[in-house]
């Protein structure tokens, strides 16, 4: 696997509540010349002829790397069962046990963790489920 001269870094999250965290980062990485792809940003790549949920994904799966962060939020429906942020997700972790590519690299906010973990286990909302749900696939055990 070789590295590019300019790596893409492709910023995964829900849009919303991470606004600031999203900017800021991206905001860094360009001072170090990295390519970010956030799809809010004006220069997020789209060809057009599709929609905006294929063309995140097409991105996720250009991208050198893919950088999760996850707050509080559900992010948008992708289907009747998951969020757009967890499909990025998936295809990113296809792509990367397929061919090495994006390499990736997961945040939680400590307050989201902690929330999820504080709940009593019979705790059962269909947010809450997804929360879980997508922790325990994303995050490493603590």
């Amino acid at each position: 696997m070789t590295h590019p001269a300019v790596p893409t870094v492709f910023i995964s999250s829900t849009v919303l509540d991470l606004a600031d965290l999203r900017s800021a980062i991206a905001y860094d990485l360009r001072r170090m010349g990295v390519t970010v792809l956030l799809s809010e940003a004006t220069d997020f790549p789209v060809r057009g002829d599709r929609s905006a949920i294929d063309e995140a994904i097409e991105n996720v799966r250009s991208a050198d790397y893919y950088l999760l962060l996850v707050g509080d939020r559900k992010g948008s429906p992708y289907d009747e069962h998951i969020s757009v942020t967890r499909q990025e997700s998936r295809i990113a972790r296809e792509n990367h046990l397929s061919d090495g590519m994006p390499n990736q690299r997961f945040f939680v906010r400590k307050t989201t963790m902690d929330a999820v973990d504080d709940l009593p286990k019979d705790t059962d909302t269909e947010d809450l489920r997804h929360q879980r749900d997508f922790a325990a696939v994303t995050c490493p055990p603590y």
